[in-house]
């Protein structure tokens, strides 16, 4: 088994919550305001997200993907567990 922590920042996030994929996939992020809300509320009472370093197994990996596209971070998966 592999875990994969995907991470992006609140920005990006926003963004993607508005997307036509997420929307016509995600039928709650449709209300995109009641969406945008929900995230920053998420954010400010839970921690979403583990620490660095906090998860020291072989089979984890951490990625930032505010910047990346989803064929990249599948890249990196596949390399970093030699799939």
């Amino acid at each position: 088994m592999y875990f994969v922590e995907p991470e992006a920042e609140l920005d990006e996030r926003l963004e993607r919550n508005k997307s036509p994929n997420r929307l016509e996939h995600k039928p709650k992020k449709r209300d995109i305001e009641w969406s945008k809300n929900n995230l920053k509320e998420t954010m400010k009472m839970h921690r979403l997200n583990s620490l660095h370093g906090e998860i020291e197994k072989e089979e984890y990996i951490k990625i930032n993907n505010t910047y990346l596209s989803a064929k990249e971070v599948a890249e990196m998966i596949k390399e970093k567990f030699q799939l």
